[in-house]
This record gives structure tokens, C-alpha cells and sequence, in this order.
């Protein structure tokens, strides 16, 4: 492709340019997009983003030559202001004369505007305290939505490709959104009490993994970790976080780093990208030696509660991981306590297609409510016999109807995604070290041979202690200040890096990832198993423990 008939250069980026870039093409023309600061998308932005999508525009650019303007052209251009092509591609078919207008944002991956970068670390350290879960309305949220969706979810140029609802989750509803970045595929998916708002949570989740999985217009921090201390930089040692491969880290060898706010002292810390940012090798191209997920990254009004947010998902799946590394026996929830109509109906619904279901506390010693839900299909020829969810929030029911929503959709897909696929995967069956990827979690324990690994819990769920949802609320009243001095008070290094985005800050919303190193971290592959055995040690962790089996987290 051609692009200098329609690519800026930076120069004329500087200058404010005047001129609409237009690419005239035998059956369609392309005008836009305006440049007026740094801020704007340029037309590489837009191929780019034609690219990942697999757009049939991207073949339009590059098949066949390139066309002076056309009167249609110069008539668009000649009555339409510059300042409307900002951020924006018009199209017209020039056999039909439809006209087609596509919302753009600068992307990471063009040459041109990834030498415009935010300076590092220019977060504010002022925290903002708030006694409601959710800063921003339900409404509000939608009106959000509303207003953004033909630029968040378009065929072409969207950041999410296609929104559609899942047939299959009969008990929930439930939407999934196709994503691309690069060249990685990637889906997001809500699933609550109703239509609207499961949509709107997969929209929610979209915008987060959007702005998690790679750095997007930061100052780059490249250097080695030994030359940063000389250079008197605050840190974090990388050597407890290498894969197993990886057993040496090289403190000369450069890398990437992320400025991160240490909560409660408000002192930057230079943290490696790769473990807030789970696919910077997208855009990096730099070997993976730490492997991380979107474990502890969370979305929110406000950067306080996405703070929060992201640090109650990283508790809730330590809470899930020492119990299960452990062998820790966890109290058994009374189902008879539960009082939301909303969690009682799902009950209702799963028991009577058959399912045996078990709500367990697994809370520790931050106080903070967390619920490990285990689902079992009684039926013999069930295609998945075990699934597994967890769920962390100030209010016990809220973090089981969390848990539970993600069980009672995932293993009605699940049945019906295994009924085609189960028998290729037979090679899980007694081997853990064959579990490689996130879904092999779910699949290994889809087979009841593999089952075995839960009996140090189900042969003994009469002798668990027993709990009710009323004992499960906290002592403390509910505010980000309470939640966030809770886990410090056992854990008195959080970290946390904001993932700001033009679209995110447009919106008034935030991304934080949070890392928490006293906590267990969430990890799939048993080739990736990352092991904090002091603090597996506080209670009581069992020796070769990459030798047992893979944790059945989804």
C-alpha cells in the first residue's frame, strides 16, 4: 500500500496540518482523517486497525492503483470542515454513493504516532475515598455506552469486532464481544441479571482488557535492572517471577518497565511491563521471561475504585489458590441462609437440571468475604463433570452471585462446547503436565477420571465447619480506604499502575492493574505454575506441589 497520498508526517502533525488526507480507489474513496494535535489518529491508525479486524477495506486500500480526486471528492471536501474528519474515515462507494463513517484512535502499532508519548508515572498519589460500590450509576454507565457504541463495537474499525448474545447460556444471559489486537484474537464476555446489563459488562470488560494488554502511548522505560539501581531507581526485583525455564534472571539485560504507585506511601516503583501488561510482546517483540494475566486488573469510575476492584480480584483468587495448593478444608456456606431472590433462582434453576452445587467460604485473614462456588453434573454421560468459579466482594451474596453466574454460564456452554470437542482431549486424563493453555483447566476436570483430586474436599463435606451468609459480613463498614487498609495490614506492598487510553479518558473511566506480591498469583499452564511458597507456608503447604495436579480455576 501506498500511503503517502494520504499519511501526515510528523512534521505536518506538528503544524497542525490543514489538509484531509482522501486515498481515491476505483469503487470506493477515503477521506480523512484530520490531524490537528497529537491526540488524532492519522491514516496508518486506520489501516492498522482494518488490519487486525480483517476488513474487506483493507483489501479495497491495497488492490488496484490510486486515483486523482473526483468532483464527488472535491465537493465532500470543499463543504465539509476539516475538524469533522477528526478521528474519523468517511468512505463512499462510489457505485452506490452510500456514505459510511468510521470512528478511529491512534493506534500502538503505527510508526507514525508511537513517537508521541505521555510522560511515565504522572499519576496522581491523591487517593479519593467513597463508602458506595460504584462511583458512576447502572444508568449512567449505559448513557456511557450509548454514547460511544458505534465507535467501541464496528466490524471494521472497532475496537471490539462483533457483539453477539450466546444462545447456549440458557440460565444467565449472556454476551461475548470478538476482539482483535495485532495479531491476537481475544473475547470478553458479561453475564448478570438481564439483557442490558450483561451487554454492558461485556462492553465493561472489553474496554479493560482494551486497556491492559498493551501499553498504549507511555513514555518507554527501557533499561536493565542493574543499571537503574545505580541510577538510584526504586525497583522491583523481577527474580521471584521468572517462568521455571527461565531459572537465572540477568540483572544487565535491558527490558521494559511500568512506573507503579506503591498504595500508602504514594512512592513510584519501576515494576517489569510484562507483568502488568499480559501481551506486551505484541507490541514490544521482547521474549517472555515473566508470564502474567489480567489477574488483578479491573475497570472503575474513579482510579480509587478501580484500585479496589483490581486488589478484591487478586484476593479472591489467592483466597481460591491457597486453598486449593493447600488442601485447606474451607467452611461450607448454608445455601438455607442466602437471602437475594436473584442468587436463589439460579440455585433453583442448576439443582433441577441435575447439578449438585457447593458454596464455600474461603475468606482468610484480611476479613474480606470470598466464595469458592463448585458445581458437579450428576448425570454419567455429562460432557463436563466439574466446574469451578470464585468470587470476592464486601457483601458475601454479592461475591456468590459473582461466582455463580460465572458457573451456571460457563458449564451449560461448556456441555454443549464438549460434546464436539472432548474426545480430542482425552490426552488430559491423569496428566497434569498436559494442561498448557487457560481452557485445559476447565477440560481436565470436564473428565470424571481426573475428579479424584477433589476427594480430599467432597468425602469430607460433612465434617466441614458450616457458615451463613450473616456470618460472613464483615466487621467494618464498607469504603475504598477500608477495603484497600484491610489487605495492607497483611500485605504491605501494593502496587499498582493506571492504563490510561484517549478512548478510556474520553469516557471518564479507568483501568488499574494491581500486584500484590505476599498473595498467591493466578497462573495457567502447569508450564507457567508461579509457586509464593511463603505464603502457601502459612498454611500448611504440601511438598512437589508442581508435581500434583492443575488447580481447576476457569
Amino acid at each position: 500500500m501506498n500511503l503517502t497520498t494520504v499519511q501526515h508526517s510528523r512534521k505536518e502533525r506538528t503544524q497542525s496540518a490543514k489538509e484531509v488526507g482522501v486515498l481515491e480507489k476505483a469503487s470506493h474513496v477515503f477521506i480523512g482523517p484530520y490531524i490537528k494535535d497529537k491526540m488524532n489518529g492519522c491514516f496508518q491508525c486506520f489501516y492498522h486497525i482494518l488490519e487486525s479486524n480483517d476488513s474487506n477495506y483493507k483489501e479495497i486500500i491495497d488492490f488496484g492503483p490510486s486515483f486523482a480526486h473526483t468532483s464527488l471528492t472535491e465537493s465532500v471536501l470543499r463543504e465539509m470542515a476539516p475538524e469533522t474528519f477528526m478521528n474519523k474515515v468517511l468512505i463512499i462507494n462510489k457505485k452506490t454513493f452510500e456514505f459510511e463513517w468510521k470512528n478511529i484512535r491512534k493506534s500502538p502499532f503505527c510508526k507514525t504516532c508511537s513517537g508521541y508519548l505521555e510522560p511515565a508515572g504522572g499519576e496522581s498519589t491523591v487517593f479519593k475515598d467513597s463508602s458506595v460500590y460504584r462511583v458512576k450509576s447502572s444508568q449512567e454507565i449505559s448513557n456511557l455506552i450509548e454514547a460511544y457504541q458505534d465507535e467501541i463495537i464496528d466490524w471494521d474499525t472497532g475496537i471490539g469486532k462483533n457483539i453477539f448474545r450466546d444462545a447456549e447460556s440458557n440460565i444467565i444471559p449472556m454476551y461475548a464481544i470478538e476482539a482483535n489486537i495485532g495479531n491476537r484474537k481475544y473475547y470478553s464476555y458479561g453475564r448478570t441479571v438481564n439483557l442490558t446489563a450483561s451487554r454492558n459488562a461485556a462492553i465493561l470488560e472489553l474496554l479493560e482488557r482494551y486497556s491492559s494488554m498493551v501499553p498504549r502511548f507511555k513514555e518507554t522505560i527501557y533499561d536493565s535492572y542493574a543499571n537503574l539501581i545505580l541510577k538510584g531507581r526504586h525497583v522491583l526485583h523481577p527474580s521471584k517471577y521468572i517462568l521455571r525455564h527461565n531459572q537465572v534472571f540477568k540483572e544487565d539485560a535491558g527490558m521494559y518497565w511500568s512506573v507503579c504507585i506503591e498504595q500508602g506511601s504514594g512512592k513510584k516503583v519501576l515494576v517489569p511491563e510484562q507483568m502488568m501488561y499480559f501481551d506486551n510482546q505484541l507490541l514490544r517483540g521482547e521474549e517472555r521471561f515473566l508470564y502474567e494475566t489480567s489477574n488483578g486488573t479491573a475497570l472503575g469510575g474513579t482510579p480509587e475504585e478501580a484500585l479496589v476492584y483490581a486488589a478484591l480480584e487478586a484476593v479472591e483468587r489467592d483466597c481460591f489458590l491457597v486453598h486449593w495448593y493447600t488442601k485447606k478444608l474451607p467452611k461450607l456456606v448454608e445455601q438455607s441462609s442466602i437471602k437475594d431472590p436473584k442468587v436463589k433462582r439460579v440455585l433453583e434453576t442448576l439443582y433441577g437440571l441435575g447439578y449438585d452445587i457447593h458454596l464455600f467460604d474461603i475468606s482468610l485473614e484480611t476479613e474480606i468475604p470470598a466464595i469458592w462456588i463448585l458445581i458437579r453434573n450428576q448425570n454419567e454421560d455429562a460432557n463436563i463433570h466439574i466446574y469451578n468459579a470464585a468470587g470476592s466482594h464486601y457483601e458475601p451474596e454479592a461475591a456468590i452471585f459473582a461466582a455463580l453466574v460465572e458457573a451456571a454460564t460457563s458449564i451449560i456452554v461448556y456441555e454443549e462446547k464438549l460434546g464436539k470437542e472432548k474426545e480430542g482431549l482425552k490426552h488430559l486424563i491423569a496428566n497434569p503436565e498436559g494442561v498448557r493453555k487457560m481452557e485445559d483447566h476447565v477440560n481436565y476436570y470436564a473428565f470424571k477420571e481426573n475428579a479424584g483430586a477433589f476427594d480430599y474436599l467432597l468425602d469430607n463435606l460433612s465434617d466441614l465447619e458450616r457458615t451463613t451468609t450473616t456470618a460472613m459480613e464483615p466487621s467494618f463498614p464498607f469504603s475504598f480506604t477500608n477495603i484497600l487498609g484491610k489487605i495492607l495490614n497483611h500485605h504491605p506492598e501494593i502496587y499498582f499502575c493506571n492504563m490510561p487510553n484517549d478512548l478510556i479518558e474520553e469516557m471518564d473511566l479507568h483501568v488499574v492493574k494491581v500486584f500484590i506480591p505476599t498473595l498467591q498469583p493466578m497462573t495457567f499452564g502447569k508450564q507457567n505454575e508461579r509457586i509464593n511458597a511463603d505464603r502457601l507456608s502459612r498454611y500448611g503447604r504440601e511438598k512437589n506441589i508442581f508435581e500434583k495436579e492443575p488447580h481447576p480455576f476457569p
